[in-house]
């Protein structure tokens, strides 16, 4: 099983938002045995994605280095599983990691760069801040409770639940009782994230423009939730009472206990759930499908099937809730509406989307400006005008 903590951390790292004390931590688990593989594929990623030259260290500094970085002393022994690499192509990307540099190089385009200058060097005054938690809570008698603006502690009370604000998160408090259940809505807009833990103890984190529609307390044989936008769900184990997430008239995602996204903005093309953790059936009134850890569901809004993808990157999948963007061969199209939603912009094109592909983790606490820049590299230009849009010149 991934070890996510891992995952997020070097992430963190690789898109230089990393605390000393989290870098610390990345380089602890990196070095335990236990964690081999997956380190392993991590880097054999970062190196077919940023290429360090082979020989930017003699062998022995990089033996020296690779210890101090790992284990903090020079006398630990390096572990076994820098044979996948050389030391020195391995201490290489170790470097760029502490010098918060990664991020920068990381990002790979699949067309030519252009000797162009970037314009998004003129674009500070129309400048657009990232996105930040931020939620409406929609009570049972449809009053609304700006949550952002709120508060920590106890935020209302619906029936015997208590609903309380901890930070960016909203808790309803499953021991309160077991009354008559009403129905809550918790909606995020554009620029806007926020977690909330259930009745039964399940964690959802909501991306910008999404909204869960659930019951303050579960009752009955199954435990079901509306969504719209994008989620990522931790789900509580009870075997007894299944989990249930609709999408839309005849759509819905079915577990028992298991971490899994769910992607299905109206503008987007298709509906994807992704598997971290357990198995989930996805029904779409016409058919169904299990998937298992590492396989994402797919489902076309023109059509009727379902589609089971394996080996897909489920940390891209996840990216947004661990404060990332991360692209693994997207379009632009697809990257600009990840952008629209985050920043609230409205996004234009000049002429026809430019082509292309493109691969990358950048961190979405950085300013619209920064992730332009990245993405000019492949000769795309961008343009911030005043009433947050960005136009789009190929």
């Amino acid at each position: 099983m991934e070890n996510q903590r891992l995952i997020y951390l070097y992430h963190r790292c690789t898109s230089g938002k990393n605390t000393d004390a989290e870098r610390k931590e990345l380089y602890q688990l990196m070095a335990d045995e236990k964690n081999e593989e997956q380190v392993k594929n991590l880097l054999d990623r970062s190196w077919n994605e940023f290429k360090p030259q082979q020989d930017a260290f003699s062998p022995e500094e990089s033996k020296m280095l690779l210890n101090k970085i790992l284990h903090q002393k020079a006398s630990a022994p390096v572990p076994r599983w820098l044979s996948w690499k050389t030391w020195s192509a391995a201490a290489a990307i170790l470097v760029f990691l502490i010098a918060g540099l990664y991020y920068q190089l990381n990002t790979t385009i699949s067309t030519t760069p252009k000797n162009t200058i970037p314009s998004t060097a003129n674009n500070a005054k129309y400048d657009v801040e990232p996105g930040r938690d931020q939620a409406v809570l929609i009570l049972s008698d449809g009053s609304k409770i700006i949550l952002d603006s709120h508060e920590n502690g106890t935020v209302s009370t619906q029936g015997n639940i208590q609903i309380v604000k901890l930070d960016n998160r909203l808790v309803y408090d499953k021991q309160a009782g077991n009354g008559k259940p009403v129905y809550n809505t918790i909606a995020t807009p554009k620029a806007g994230q926020y977690q909330i833990t259930l009745s039964d103890g399940t964690r959802v984190w909501l991306n910008s423009s999404s909204s869960l529609h659930f019951p303050t307390a579960f009752t009955g044989s199954e435990r079901v939730v509306s969504l719209t936008g994008e989620a990522y769900f931790e789900a509580a184990k009870d075997p007894g009472r299944p989990f249930r997430v609709k999408i839309k008239e005849g759509l819905d995602v079915e577990v028992l206990g298991t971490h899994f996204n769910i992607m299905a903005y109206q503008d987007e093309a298709e509906i994807k759930t992704t598997l971290l953790e357990g198995s989930v059936k996805i029904n779409n009134g016409q058919a169904s499908s299990v998937i298992s850890p590492g396989q994402q569901a797919s489902v076309r809004a023109d059509k009727n099937g379902i589609r089971v993808l394996s080996g897909v990157n489920t940390e891209e999948a996840v990216a947004w809730k661990n404060g990332l963007f991360q692209f693994d061969g997207a379009d632009i199209q697809t990257i600009m509406r990840q952008l629209s939603r985050w920043y609230d912009v409205e996004v234009i094109y000049e002429d026809q989307p430019p082509h292309g592909h493109y691969r990358g983790t950048v961190s979405r606490n950085a300013n619209i400006s920064e992730v332009l820049k990245i993405l000019e590299l492949s000769g795309i230009n961008f343009t911030i005008k005043e009433g947050r849009k960005i136009i789009v010149e190929n």
